[in-house]
């Protein structure tokens, strides 16, 4: 063998194939040399030309987009000019023999390469499509698809290519005709996709630009479902061929990244993150997928990256697939369910609440069982990935939780391996997620469920069901510290989710208010005896703490070896912390279970200090941090317990992290609380603790006289414990002590809550004691002489008198007495003499006592050189030597007795300030309060944060009373008070230390201003920071102090104090405030009975003291007092002026939060001849005006009411309003004069309303008013006055029988010239120019002497006017002076005009002025005779600008038809319209403009058919005609027919071009038909138009909203008759294509038509279809063939004369859906209707098919199959005749229903079905009919809809409603009486007491139901004043959803329709304008009030209502117009009234 050359571990290099791919390609340059080339016999140079084609034609992955002018499409579009379809090509395919693959694949990788060239550029597809329509051809696809099944690989990805450009192709454009040509069922595709390309060069990171033949096909499915597929090509995909997309899953593990990565791109962009495809389809094909989850899965295996890029990492793109369609509900196959909540099941969803099965829970209980099957794959203990996606999938479905353990089956038996530490670690995450709290409310309701969830389900979120005891209490007694640290965090993590749980039921026990009994505290009980079994017992988690406890790690050491094992610290440490949160959490969760155990708590006492400090540095803060959160455990665990006694005792120490001290803090409180000490006031131990303080000192310091100063905090503890022991043996003892301290004869000192703890006593004893006996070192005595000092002060916040404390320091200061203190200390005696002095000093500061400054003995020098010292002092490195230098500085303070100077003070703050910040304070506390060093304004002002260095209390202590009058000071105590968290506790001390020095007697007035200012920024500053219960107790505690109270009742306040008073009064009291008000409700009463003692007895000089409290008076006293005024005719005594106007500011500051109506309504006199007396008092004028509206009905003028709102209010804002209003109408008064108001000058909006209101009130005031207007005074004000005031005369006087003025007066014609002028004026308001519209027609109909004259007026007005101007206003004026016979020439005229402005207004850009424009067209429908140039102009300027304007062309619509148009002018405007730039966008189906363009084509052709009816003209109607029933298509089709009329020429070549997709014509009539929507016929079949025939328009031929989803049969028949004619199906493929339209089961459903002529035309279609289907080789031929026999012989039978006869519904519907599912055989319901068509040898048209099979089916699918067969006869009933009612009631149908309807009462889809079936039988009077009287419809419809859902009671209020309108009253008040309507008004009223929410759509339902019910003949029905009631109930709570609009509405016509409702519109919220449907519901139910004989109160009710609703819909509303005018002409005559 001969050597290697080269490296030897290099492998050997294959030689390149060498075929003629590799040779250099021929480049084409003509189409003559390509066909030329193509020409050539010999097979070689054939594969050459190939060769050099494809290669020319392909584009490469590497290129861009491809240009228009790449030379590629150039050529290929010259070749296919010249050859059409690529002819040669196919020549050379179908030449070829089979056995040359090798020229096959070059054909066909030819074909792919020129379409995908081609489908890049759209100008180049139209050659593409040619090609595309051959390939899908019969003969070539099977080509296709038998080259998949061969063994040539280049051929397979040669067609694979062709079969990805033909789906691609433009698009997309054919891929559905792809998908039905293609064979999917071929058995050898499976094999493709395990066709990998092979060897290591396989370019598997570029697979997608060179794919091999599996990328290929895959590529292939995925183009099926990628964002550029039409939904409805995704459902059929999805569908029918499910199992070929989930194909490619398997074996996804093997795909490169690039492959898989677009696999769940496209997955997830085209089918989860469609919404138009069904989520069912979405989740079903992966539910029913067995490889789907382990397949996608195993990706998780590759987890390291692959190519080039670091980020290709498959597990991470499975990752996040998986995270998107697994882990929100409702998005991908995460679905939502109930939580903890069981799934609802038809069987029993009443048994939510019980127990259920964790098994049970896991196979059928749950939505999400796809999430349950992912989640056992997942191997959560052996990657993040997929432990994060278990968690989320679990968070995001927590029913799944329950069923995870057993499913999972996770290891946990406790073992020291990582797998196992992975797996507790899982567990005790998952049982840590949150309570899925939503879960536990009502649907769609804030409102908690009445019953818990399952306890099983609950338990095992909580403590799961996998021996749990077993294997916590095994891991916790393990020998592995680990183990035992692992299970205790398990453990601990079950208990506080189980806490959370706890807690979370106890708060929906509460919001339930449910006793002891209730489900949910039962459930909560059970689940505490369930979580006692299965957690560990205590005594082990006892034995696991102390054993940990016990070890010492510092002395444990282990030799071995000869080698010392050092302790680990941060061990001991971690299992402390867990072992003692164990012991905390079972205190807090399991009382119970602790109790039963003995352990002493008091023992976690001994371990308690910080024993970290033998821990190495870098682990020492680790373990100090776990060594506070273990103590924090423990303090914790006290709180808990109660066997925690004060006697248990523990060193101190000095960890002040805030946990802690809060934690500390709580645990005294509760434990002194509970003791005789502390019972009186639990918050008072917070004053003894803020009182200790701890000076941190070195070791060994000492004092300047050489004593030894020791730590305070220790001394301070150690004393304070030693007091509160002995006070606890004798406490009675002490507590005489206390109150012997008080004299006997202070009653109000001696109540026991008024006094502090008895301790206090104690202390004093024991200090004195202590003293004496030399107990006491002097650094110790010096603390608890410093502590006493501080409790006094902080306690002066506490006592409401100073005498108490003043005798405690007494004491203090005997026990300290000189001769008791240390002799050989004589500085720390010194400082313990000063701290009794300061002591003494601060309560008489407090007291407001005068105190003398103190002497010092250290020399000034002295002080200022040691200073000096200090502030040139170095800034040591460590921080505790910073601190020891600063508490050093502290100390210096306490023991010189040195004077300190404010600079002094600053210089040692900044010195503390940097060593050691928080000793400021302790500095701050030790200066002398009798210097005030701390409120001189020079520190001050230095020291912006001293309200934060220091509390009030010592802040205060050092202010003088006089000191206080400095704003920046009160700002400073201010801000001092709430800066911790007790603020409430610190404001009330505050404000108590305030009283004691406001109740000196030393304070002067202007102190007590101060005094009062400084409470009054506290308020302000708590107000804050605490909350609104805890600030209304602090507000009720400040006016309930002795000094506030004597302050608010004095009479003999000086100015000062009034000034202090008044500002604690608002800042504490908002008078607008009920609640607030109550504090000072006493002092408001006593000054309110103070005022009319002074009014009354004379004395009016003295009542200006009551002015400051007038306005925190409530309302009756206000009232009161002006009574009083006015019944002692003091109106005009000056000194009430000032009284006077407070009262009525005060009563007006009511108005918003009270209604003040009813009160002022029999003042009104009263109040206007105070007017007389105060004119220029706005207030005045305001209540005036309050009380004349007060007397009138809301609106009754018919102006909106306005508002002083930003955003439109509800309309109960002034439904209220108007209700109020309403009841106080009957009670004015007459003889009221408007005089004086008229006279003011000038007039105020408030005089407006006044006059505007007296005018229908009082005759005498109408009189006044018209002499006024008829005045010259009356020229002197604006239009904007006069308007008003003019529409409110003119409105009030049409019903008195004496005109009250002179109409004939000159004076008219000038304010009838402003009236125009303002109405004409555009930059006024809507409702200025419509008050001066009413005006002017109401001045034309009252001044008859006048009104031509005043109507030439209006005509020179208008002719003046500019055509660029017109308004709303004048236009409806022109509208209404047509009731004039006179008028009609002025309403022409500004017909006119209006015509001119619209033909400029439509020329120009604006686009505004819809509302002109809607009234244009009223006032051109009134007029009916424009003139024809003006129209033509109009026209023309619409369709050049305005063709999509809808409001333009209604107005053209409106018109066109009352004009006669030439037919030149009409080719011309049709002309315009058709080829118009973007008539295509404005007429699409999508486009808003739409039916108003149709119509207006609609009316031009039929104006001059046979000058309008060109070819030219329909042509471009056939692209915007979409075959549907709606009014456009249908008016489209109708301009067909009066072509084909008009020209005898039919339009079937034109229809033949008919396309779905518009811009693409077809081809002919086949393509056409295959083009239509296969969903959509089908729905033409169920929903099938009955009434629709083949000529005219039939209006109501449609289902209201479902027309444009439903094909015009019409159309449908004509098309097919022209595919029948022209080009039939001729190859099987095209026989499949064309019945998979669903075509002919359209043609059979309209043999049930009730048209002759369209049954006739579906016959004659029907038989040529079977005639031609004779000679087809289809492979269904056989089943349509007996289809059509079956019908055949079924037309035999029926006697018919002329026309076809006709098929029942139920007939022709079966054969439809059996037909469809012939063709579509994965519908399941295929074999039911081929098995029951083959069974019978004829058809039996007399009998409801497979009714008693399918509704009482025991199949696994009897859900479906009742459903279907519910739905089956809904759609069968739709529309149904004589003879479906035949066949329906021939088998005691409904009696089945009604029977199943009780047996599901659960079943929701079943109850749904047979309302269906109901309401289609509703809509027919002999079938409604029939029901009632001979099956007892109605008693079984009351006997039911108690057990209906809420979502029902829309369906039943339209079946009630159908009733009503079809049923044959007459016959039934005949047969039964009036029963029947009896029995419907009891359904309502069922209906209306359970409805809870009520949609736009239920109101106007019930509304029409009971006015349509009480319109029937016969008397009354029992319940209907109940009924009314209860409607007006639901009004009202409508009303508070529904804004009310700007001013007014354009109401439609329609308040009774004639619709009825069917099956497709029984679940349907109608769209209903809310307002509008509030206006409908009141006009209705007022309708039926009025039917009464005698008045109800609903009437009354509503009554205000129905004016309201007149206000916003105008004049036009007739019925409010005449309940407005019936109401203004009663409202005088009171009698009348009464009675109407």
């Amino acid at each position: 063998m001969p050597p290697r050359v080269g490296n030897d571990t290099e492998p050997p290099k294959k030689r390149a194939k060498l075929d003629v791919s590799s040779r250099a390609s021929h480049k084409f340059s003509s189409a003559g040399e390509i066909r030329g080339s193509l020409q050539n016999q010999s097979p070689e140079s054939l594969s050459e030309v190939l060769t050099s084609l494809r290669n020319q034609f392909t584009i490469r992955a590497s290129e861009g987009p491809i240009s228009p002018q790449d030379e590629r499409l150039a050529l290929a579009k010259s070749w296919m000019e010249v050859a059409p379809g690529a002819q040669e090509l196919f020549e050379i395919w179908e030449g070829t023999s089979q056995r040359q693959s090798s020229l096959h694949a070059l054909v066909v990788s030819v074909l792919a390469s020129l379409l995908n060239i081609l489908s890049t550029q759209f100008t180049f597809q139209a050659y593409g499509q040619v090609i595309l329509k051959i390939l899908l051809s019969t003969k070539w696809m099977n080509q296709l698809n038998s080259y998949l099944g061969g063994s040539h690989n280049d051929l397979i990805m040669s067609t694979l290519k062709l079969l990805n450009a033909m789906s691609a192709f433009a698009g997309g454009r054919e891929r559905k005709a792809v998908f039905e040509a293609f064979a999917w069922e071929t058995k050898s595709l499976p094999k493709v996709l395990s066709m990998r390309r092979k060897g290591k060069n396989n370019n598997s990171a570029n697979m997608l630009s060179i794919p091999d033949i599996r990328t290929l096909y895959i590529l292939f499915i995925l183009s099926f479902v990628d964002t550029t597929t039409p939904s409805n090509i995704k459902a059929a995909f999805l569908e029918q061929r499910k199992d070929v997309l989930m194909s490619i899953f398997k074996g996804l593990i093997q795909d490169p990244y690039t492959v898989a990565r677009k696999i769940l791109e496209t997955c997830w962009a085209g089918i989860w993150s469609d919404p138009k495809v069904k989520r069912t389809l979405k989740s079903e094909r992966v539910q029913r997928s067995d490889n789907f989850a382990g397949e996608i899965i195993r990706l998780y295996e590759r987890s390291f990256p692959e190519g080039e890029d670091s980020e290709q990492i498959p597990a991470d793109l499975i990752h996040h697939f998986l995270l998107a369609i697994c882990t929100r509900p409702g998005v991908g196959i995460c679905f939502k369910d109930r939580g903890w909540y069981p799934r609802e099941t038809d069987e029993d969803s009443a048994t939510v609440a019980e127990e259920v099965d964790v098994r049970q829970s896991r196979s059928g209980r749950i939505y999400n069982k796809i999430l349950a099957n992912i989640l056992r794959g997942l191997k959560v203990n052996e990657d993040a990935r997929q432990q994060e996606l278990a968690l989320k999938i679990l968070a995001s479905c927590p029913e799944l939780v329950a069923g995870y353990w057993s499913a999972a089956a996770l290891t946990l038996e406790p073992r020291l391996s990582s797998k196992w530490i992975a797996n507790v670690s899982f567990f005790g995450t998952v049982l840590s997620l949150p309570i899925p709290e939503a879960s536990f409310l009502l649907p769609n309701s804030s409102l908690y469920q009445p019953t818990p969830p399952p306890l099983s389900t609950v338990l095992e979120n909580v403590l799961p069901s996998v021996n749990t005891k077993v294997h916590f209490s095994r891991g916790l007694q393990s020998t592995s510290h680990l183990v035992q640290h692992c299970s205790a965090l398990a453990l601990a993590k079950c208990l506080m989710k189980y806490a959370a749980v706890l807690e979370f039921f106890g708060k929906v026990e509460t919001a339930l208010e449910e006793n002891e009994g209730g489900q949910w505290n039962k459930r909560r009980q059970e689940l505490e005896r369930e979580v006692r079994r299965r957690v560990p017992d205590f005594q082990v988690v006892v034995a696991l703490s102390q054993n940990i406890i016990g070890e010492n790690p510092a002395a444990k050491t282990n030799v071995t070896a000869s080698a010392l094992v050092a302790p680990n610290h941060t061990q001991a440490a971690l299992l402390a912390e867990s072992s003692t949160r164990l012991l905390w959490l079972y205190h807090r969760c399991l009382p119970q279970l602790v109790a039963e155990a003995r352990f002493d708590v008091g023992k976690l006492l001994q371990n308690f200090m910080d024993n970290s400090g033998n821990a190495e540095s870098d682990t020492a803060d680790a373990v100090a941090g776990l060594h506070t959160l273990r103590q924090l455990h423990i303090l914790r665990l006290l709180r808990e317990s109660d066997q925690f006694s004060w006697s248990s005792k523990t060193a101190t120490f000095r960890r002040k992290t805030t946990a802690i001290r809060n934690e500390t803090e709580a645990l005294l409180k509760r434990v002194l609380s509970e003791s005789v000490l502390f019972q009186h006031d639990a918050n008072e131990v917070y004053l003894w603790l803020s009182a200790v303080r701890s000076l941190r000192r070195p070791t060994q310091n000492e004092a300047p006289d050489g004593a030894l100063l020791t730590d305070e905090g220790n001394a301070v503890i150690t004393f304070l414990d030693d007091c509160i022991q002995r006070c606890l043996k004798t406490p009675y003892r002490y507590i005489e002590e206390l109150q012997a301290l008080v004299p006997e004869e202070d009653v109000a000192v001696q109540e026991s809550e008024n006094l502090p703890s008895p301790v206090i006593m104690t202390l004093l004893e024991q200090l004195n004691a202590k003293i004496a006996g030399r107990l006491l070192s002097a650094s110790d005595a010096l603390a608890v002489a410093s502590f006493v000092r501080r409790l006094l002060v902080k306690l002066a916040g506490k006592q409401l008198d100073l005498r108490f404390l003043r005798a405690c320091a007494d004491r203090f200061t005997a026990a300290v007495a000189k001769e008791k203190l240390f002799e050989d200390y004589h500085v720390m005696s010194a400082a313990i003499l000063h701290e009794a002095a300061i002591a003494d000093a601060s309560l008489r500061r407090l007291g407001g006592l005068d105190v003398a400054p103190p002497t010092h003995t250290v020399e000034e020098s002295a002080v200022k050189a040691f200073i000096l010292q200090v502030v040139e002092l170095t800034l040591p490195e460590e921080p505790l030597e910073r601190r020891t230098a600063a508490s050093e500085l502290v100390d210096w303070v306490r023991l010189a007795d040195a004077h300190l100077e404010v600079d002094d003070v600053l210089r040692l703050l900044a010195v503390l300030d940097r060593f050691d910040k928080p000793t400021v304070e302790q500095f701050m506390i030790y200066l002398d309060p009798r210097e005030g060093l701390l409120s001189d304004p020079k520190l001050v002002a230095a020291r912006p944060t001293l309200y934060s260095d220091v509390s009030f209390d010592y802040l205060f202590v050092h202010c003088s009373t006089e000191q206080l009058a400095d704003p920046t000071l009160r700002e400073v105590l201010a801000n001092s008070v709430c800066t911790g968290k007790r603020s409430v506790l610190q404001s009330t001390a505050a404000v108590n230390l305030l009283a004691h020095r406001l109740a000196s007697p030393s304070t002067s007035p202007s102190s007590k201003r101060d005094i009062l200012s400084l409470a009054a920024e506290i308020i302000h500053s708590a107000s804050l920071e605490i909350t609104a219960p805890d600030l209304a107790r602090l507000k009720e505690h400040v006016f309930s102090l002795p000094a506030v109270k004597e302050l608010c009742s004095s009479s003999t306040l000086q100015s000062a104090e009034l000034e202090g008073l008044e500002s604690l009064l608002r800042a504490s009291v908002d008078p607008t405030n009920a609640e607030e008000r109550k504090i000072v409700a006493e002092f408001a009463s006593h000054w309110a009975a103070s005022a009319k003692f002074c009014i009354d007895s004379g004395e009016t000089e003295k009542a200006d003291r009551v002015v400051y409290w007038v306005r925190y008076m409530e309302l009756t006293e206000l009232l009161d007092l002006f009574d009083h005024i006015t019944a002692a005719q003091s109106m005009a005594d000056q000194n009430l002026q000032e009284l006077v106007s407070a009262i009525l500011d005060a009563i007006e500051q009511h108005v918003d939060v009270s209604d003040i109506g009813d009160a002022l309504r029999p003042r009104l006199p009263s109040i206007l001849a105070f007017c007389a007396v105060y004119p220029n008092l706005p207030t005045l004028q305001n209540l005036a005006k309050l009380a004349v509206d007060a007397c009138l009905p809301l609106c009754l003028d018919g102006v909106p009411p306005a508002v002083a709102f930003a955003d439109s209010p509800a309309v109960s804002y002034f439904a209220v309003q108007a209700r109020r209003r309403w009841s106080q109408r009957l009670d004015a008064g007459a003889g009221l004069d408007t005089t004086a108001f008229l006279s003011q000058s000038p007039w105020s909006s408030h005089t407006l309303s006044i006059v505007k209101g007296l005018v229908y009130l009082s005759a005498e005031a109408r009189r006044a008013c018209g002499r006024y207007l008829t005045s010259s005074a009356a020229a002197a004000h604006d239009v904007s006055d006069l308007a008003p005031l003019l529409h409110s005369f003119l409105d009030a006087i049409q019903f008195d029988d004496d005109p009250p003025c002179d109409f004939g007066h000159d004076v008219w014609d000038k304010l009838f010239s402003n009236l125009i002028r303002d109405v004409l004026e555009r930059d006024a308001s809507n409702r200025h120019r419509s008050l001066c519209g009413d005006c002017v027609v109401g001045l034309i109909r009252h001044c008859m002497s006048k009104r031509t004259h005043l109507l030439t007026l209006i005509t020179h007005a208008v002719q003046k006017l500019s055509l660029d101007l017109v308004t709303e206003e004048i236009l409806v004026i022109g509208r209404r002076l047509l009731e004039f016979e006179e008028a009609r020439t002025t309403a022409e005229v500004i017909l006119d005009h209006g015509l001119q402005w619209a033909a400029r207004h439509f020329s120009g850009e604006d686009t505004d002025g819809s509302e002109v424009v809607h009234a244009l067209g009223d006032l051109a429908k009134a007029v009916s005779k424009p003139k024809t140039h003006l129209v033509e102009t109009i026209v023309v300027a619409v369709v050049h600008g305005r063709l999509s304007d809808v409001s333009a062309l209604s107005l053209v619509n409106d018109l066109v038809p009352m004009t006669s148009l030439k037919p030149l002018v009409v080719n011309r405007h049709l002309q315009g319209i058709v080829q118009h730039g973007h008539f295509f966008k404005f007429a699409a189906v999508s486009s808003p403009a739409r039916d108003s363009i149709v119509s207006l084509l609609h009316t031009l052709f039929h104006q001059h058919p046979s000058n309008t009816c060109q070819p030219s003209h329909i042509q471009p109607l056939i692209q915007v005609y979409t075959g549907s029933l709606s009014i456009s298509d249908r008016k489209i089709l109708s301009i067909f027919q009066l072509f084909e009329d008009t020209r005898k020429t039919s339009v079937a070549s034109l229809l033949g071009q008919w396309s779905l997709s518009p811009g693409v014509p077809s081809a002919d009539a086949r393509e056409a038909v295959q083009s239509l929507d296969t969903n959509q016929v089908f729905r033409s079949c169920m929903a099938f138009p009955w009434r629709r025939t083949t000529e005219g328009l039939n209006e109501d031929a449609t289902i209201p909203g479902l027309d444009s989803q439903l094909y015009d049969p019409v159309f449908v028949a004509l098309l097919t008759a022209q595919m029948l004619a022209d080009c039939p199906p001729s190859s099987a493929l095209e026989w499949v294509q064309f019945f998979r339209t669903n075509v002919v089961s359209l043609l059979l459903r309209s043999l049930s038509s009730k048209d002759d002529m369209l049954r006739d035309i579906s016959l004659t279609l029907i038989v040529s279809i079977q005639n031609l289907l004779e000679n087809a080789d289809m492979q269904e031929k056989p089943h349509v063939l007996y289809m059509l026999h079956l019908v055949k012989n079924a037309l035999s039978e029926m006697p018919h004369d002329d026309a076809a006869p006709r098929l029942p519904s139920y007939t022709t519907l079966l054969l439809a859906h059996a037909l469809r599912a012939v063709f579509y055989p994965s519908n399941f319901i295929y074999p039911l209707t081929a098995r029951f068509l083959l069974q019978r040898p004829e058809l039996d048209i007399s009998d409801i098919p497979m009714l008693y099979g399918m509704l009482y089916s025991s199949s696994d699918d009897w859900k479906k199959e009742r459903g279907w067969i519910l739905k089956f006869m809904s759609d069968a009933m739709l529309g149904a005749g004589a003879a479906e009612w035949k066949i329906f009631k021939r088998r005691h149908t409904w009696d089945l229903l009604a029977s199943i309807w009780q047996s599901a009462a659960t079943d929701r889809v079943l109850r749904n079905g047979v309302l269906e079936v109901l309401v289609n039988i509703t809509s027919s009077r002999r079938m409604t009919t029939a029901l009632i009287l001979k099956s007892a419809l109605l008693t079984w419809i009351e006997m039911v809809i108690p057990s209906s859902s809420e979502q029902e009671h829309t369906a039943w209020l339209k079946i009630l409603e159908n009733i009503l309108v079809t049923v044959d009253a007459t016959r039934m008040e005949s047969s039964i009486g009036g029963q029947w309507r009896a029995a419907i008004g009891r359904c309502l009223q069922l209906l209306m007491d359970s409805t809870a929410s009520l949609p736009p759509a239920c109101l106007s339902l019930i509304s029409r139901v009971i006015l349509r019910l009480s319109l029937l003949p016969g008397s009354p029905i029992p319940n209907l004043a109940r009924l009314l009631s209860k409607t007006a109930a639901l009004l009202s709570r409508f009303e508070d959803g529904v804004l009310s609009p700007p001013y007014r509405i354009r109401r439609d016509s329609t308040p009774l329709p004639g619709s009825l409702h069917n099956s497709y519109t029984l679940n349907r919220d109608d769209e209903a304008d809310p307002v509008q449907a509030w206006g409908e519901a009141v006009e209705a139910v007022w309708r039926v009030t009025m039917t009464l004989d005698s008045k109800v109160s609903t009437w009354d009710e509503l009554t205000p209502r129905m004016l309201l609703w007149r206000s916003l819909t105008g004049e036009d509303n007739r019925l409010g117009e005449w309940t407005r005018k019936e109401v203004v002409y009663n409202l005088e005559d009171r009698t009348e009234a009464m009675e109407l």
